[in-house]
């Protein structure tokens, strides 16, 4: 009986405040429309796997809050923070529209775009399509005089997949190839 007047009472004493929390996630920031429409407002700041599906927008603290989907925008802006593009990509062998986390941006940008607990990294040069980064080793066999019964593979035959687009990418900068290799 304790346990649930108490329980009552914490409920009472928490409630008047939650609609002031509940506003907590809202951030300034502006969204630009498939239109090309700039609109500034408040912007939910939500958990990253649902930041790449949907923008949820408010033009301020008072107004209906709105949801747009990848479809719909092309960039969503947190003031002094972080932004999302609207991009194409692969997931799984199917082509998917989702907000990429824009990491860097210059003449070869750099995305991120997370499901669930895994994080898929992706390259553009020149507004082009999604170069994927993919994490994990390719093995190489090594030629040798010795006659094996089956190839054999060596640990330091292994290299990350992705060190070769990133060679490939900065093909025209020998500095950066140098420090990929």
């Amino acid at each position: 009986m304790i346990r649930i007047f108490s329980f009552i009472l914490l409920f009472l004493l928490t409630a008047p405040f939650s609609g002031v929390f509940g506003q907590a996630n809202f951030r300034e920031g502006y969204i630009i429309t498939t239109g090309n429409d700039t609109l500034y407002g408040l912007i939910k700041d939500g958990y990253t796997p649902r930041n790449s599906k949907l923008c949820i927008f408010k033009e301020d603290s008072k107004a209906e809050a709105v949801k747009y989907y990848p479809k719909d925008l092309k960039v969503y802006h947190h003031s002094g923070g972080k932004y999302y593009a609207s991009k194409d990509v692969t997931v799984k062998g199917e082509q998917k529209q989702v907000f990429t986390r824009v990491l860097l941006e210059g003449d070869i940008n750099l995305y991120r775009q997370q499901k669930d607990k895994e994080f898929s990294y992706y390259m553009e040069k020149q507004a082009g399509d999604l170069i994927p980064l993919v994490n994990r080793d390719k093995e190489y066999e090594r030629q040798s005089n010795w006659t094996y019964t089956k190839p054999r593979t060596y640990a330091d035959s292994k290299i990350p997949e992705y060190k070769d687009t990133l060679y490939d990418l900065f093909s025209d900068n020998r500095l950066v190839q140098s420090q990929v290799s």
